[in-house]
């Protein structure tokens, strides 16, 4: 079995971790029977047995296996153990007595642990996969509109494969059971940076910049509402003060809060808010920390909490963009949207990452971040200091109520350049990007984290 698995260390070392893995060594080394009973009608067994319920919680412990544990039927086996929470009653062959209710035996030597591994390490996960967006896209505004029994992925504008200012995108698109184009209207431009969040079954698409063939910036006004019902789009308004590269959260189903972010020709620390029931705008408790560009940020409730993105600092003869390593918590006051109280939180890495994915997981009361890069860049991914920029593959996740961080490594592939980062309840999603050497995907990552 060495051999054969040394063909492939990352299926090796994925192998070594969990516990899914330590069971099926169990049966190699024990040539083990597999008793499979609905809990409620098992009898006492008379022999030592072992209880599994396997449930989301405990799943959701191994959030890399659980990933895999889709559409091939092993993972059938699992579902099943699932929904009827049935017992295994685990012992050695040679001393099986004979069940009086049905039994699947399973000799497990290490020809059949390998092609296991394989079908948990491969096939499920291909199964698994999201589709691929139709092309490759990065640094697009994405939102998520969420029902019982489904939902639909939206991505809006961005940059296409090329990375030329010829290459901003106009063009939008959905997935519900597949991809499919959005018409947009002429009032939609082609920018970099927007935002995208949805209010029940609206979306609203925010501002973003537009580049000319001079590479002269500038920021867009306009906020736009798409009706994912009817196919509908409407200009609702124009923020008082045009922002790209913000951040945009949503709070009571209602406001619009959009968070610092790059004006024309430097950063703000507005906090600009849209009331969405009353068609106005006002601005919040300015955000209280270095004014940024492409930081990250998600909400629970009516706490917020945005962290990093890129600060200007001003010299005699320069001004030089760089990293800006600060977490801040705001609380939204529940009788007056206007107040917030910014409280400063210690940070996930003392290195700050720019252009992470980032959402709110309400039920588990925690905020996400996931991939961006330790070096700020400009649109082409290509360094404000002259470097490429590389892509991180780790996730943050802020606890809310624990108050503290938690790291996962080797949930994701490495990836950089997002607005934000899409949650259904179950699953994350981040849709395009930039991967490895900054090439433009079209990939869509689907990850799930253990519960809290």
């Amino acid at each position: 079995m060495k051999i054969i698995l040394g063909v492939c260390p990352r299926i090796e070392n994925l192998l070594q971790k969990s516990w899914i893995c330590a069971i099926f060594r169990f049966f190699s080394s024990n040539r083990a029977t597999i008793l499979l009973k609905k809990a409620k009608n098992s009898p006492k067994p008379s022999f030592p047995s072992l209880r599994f319920l396997f449930s989301d919680k405990l799943l959701g412990v191994c959030p890399r296996i659980e990933n895999l544990l889709q559409k091939s039927w092993i993972c059938a086996v699992f579902r099943f153990f699932s929904s009827n929470r049935v017992t295994i009653l685990l012992k050695k062959a040679k001393n099986r007595p004979k069940s009086r209710f049905p039994s699947l035996r399973f000799l497990f030597s290490d020809k059949l642990l390998v092609g296991l591994s394989l079908i948990l390490l491969n096939a499920c996960h291909q199964q698994n996969r999201t589709k691929d967006m139709p092309e490759p896209i990065s640094n697009n505004a994405v939102a998520i509109v969420a029902s019982v029994n489904s939902h639909k992925l939206f991505s809006f504008n961005g940059l296409k494969s090329a990375k030329t200012w010829e290459d901003i995108s106009q063009s939008a698109y959905v997935f519900d059971k597949k991809w499919s184009e959005l018409k947009v209207p002429q009032s939609v431009l082609a920018v970099l940076a927007s935002a995208a969040v949805s209010i029940g079954e609206k979306i609203y698409l925010i501002g973003g910049y537009t580049v000319d063939e001079k590479g002269q910036e500038k920021s867009v006004a306009t906020v736009h509402e798409y009706n994912t019902n009817n196919n509908q789009w409407k200009l609702v308004t124009h923020m008082p003060v045009p922002v790209d590269d913000t951040v945009a959260l949503v709070y009571d189903k209602r406001y619009i809060y959009l968070i610092s972010g790059w004006h024309d020709t430097d950063n703000v620390r507005l906090v600009q808010v849209y009331d969405t029931v009353d068609d106005h705008w006002f601005n919040a408790t300015p955000y209280q920390a270095p004014a940024v560009f492409g930081h990250s940020g998600g909400i629970v409730g009516n706490q917020m909490l945005i962290c990093d993105g890129v600060k200007v600092v001003v010299k005699e003869k320069s001004r030089d963009f760089v990293a800006s390593p600060v977490c801040m918590s705001g609380v939204i006051d529940s009788q007056d949207p206007r107040r917030i109280n910014w409280q400063k939180v210690p940070h996930h890495s003392q290195k700050a990452y720019y252009r992470m994915a980032a959402v709110g997981d309400n039920e588990n009361r925690r905020i996400v971040f996931a991939g961006g890069s330790d070096n700020p860049y400009n649109f082409d991914g290509i360094g404000y200091n002259g470097e490429p920029s590389i892509a991180s593959d780790k996730i943050y996740v802020y606890d809310l109520v624990a108050k503290k961080w938690q790291e996962y490594l080797d949930v994701i592939p490495q990836n950089m350049d997002h607005r934000a980062l899409l949650f259904d309840g179950q699953w994350f999603y981040i849709l395009g990007g930039m991967q490895e050497q900054q090439k433009v995907s079209k990939k869509v990552i689907k990850f799930k984290l253990p519960m809290l």
